[in-house]
């Protein structure tokens, strides 16, 4: 893995790290809004859209050009790329019309209502999510391998940053998980995961989860 590819994991994880709360900051400072919005996504609909699209998209662009370890990471690397452009391309439903409005005053865009499009931006959603928990679970804890024999001796801390990249892929998909149980109130009642907004905070949770295994991978990455 050349330098050039270690940087490129530095830079997604620092954007994925930086997302959330560059969003959070950013309406913050414009409207006061202390609290947080139903999901990541909604953050489209409002002043903080020019930093939801340009952190998404420079992640999605740089997992298109990302060049792994093998075919299978290019691979998953560019449909999570893919993924994450439909994500932006195709927004998630309107802002403005959920609570009963109480989101008006943070909107500034508001699209044409469609039945398909929420629906093919959560599939590219999750889509997006789980190319990345594969890669941190089965392609991050990769050893080089000569002939089946290990290039390098597997050493504990590769066996620690493998443990931290497979904790990273449960996280992500525990957390899609519970996005799916919630949203139908399963396990957790509408009424709370609604008025706590846990969908924004699961995926939190999962992109943070991504971001930490893209930046431990890059900086540690043959040390």
């Amino acid at each position: 893995m050349n330098e050039k590819e270690k940087i490129l994991r530095v830079f997604i994880g620092l954007a994925g790290l930086a997302l959330p709360l560059v969003l959070y900051a950013t309406l913050f400072i414009t409207d006061h809004f202390t609290g947080t919005l139903p999901s990541i996504s909604h953050y489209f609909f409002t002043k903080a859209n020019p930093f939801f699209s340009l952190i998404l998209g420079y992640v999605a662009i740089t997992l298109i050009i990302y060049k792994g370890y093998d075919r299978t990471d290019d691979t998953i690397s560019l449909i999570a790329g893919v993924a994450a452009l439909l994500v932006i391309i195709f927004p998630t439903d309107n802002l403005c019309c959920l609570e009963n409005g109480i989101y008006l005053s943070y909107t500034i865009t508001q699209l044409p209502d469609s039945s398909w499009r929420p629906i093919l931006h959560l599939v590219a959603a999750g889509i997006f999510l789980l190319c990345l928990a594969i890669m941190a679970a089965f392609q991050f804890t990769q050893t080089a391998m000569l002939h089946g024999v290990p290039v390098k001796p597997i050493t504990p801390d590769k066996c620690t940053r493998n443990m931290f990249y497979r904790g990273s892929a449960i996280i992500i998909i525990l957390c899609m998980i519970l996005i799916v149980l919630g949203s139908h109130g399963i396990l957790i009642s509408a009424n709370y995961y609604t008025s706590h907004q846990l969908t924004f905070w699961f995926e939190t949770m999962a992109v943070w989860a991504f971001a930490l295994s893209w930046l431990v991978k890059g900086l540690w990455v043959n040390k």
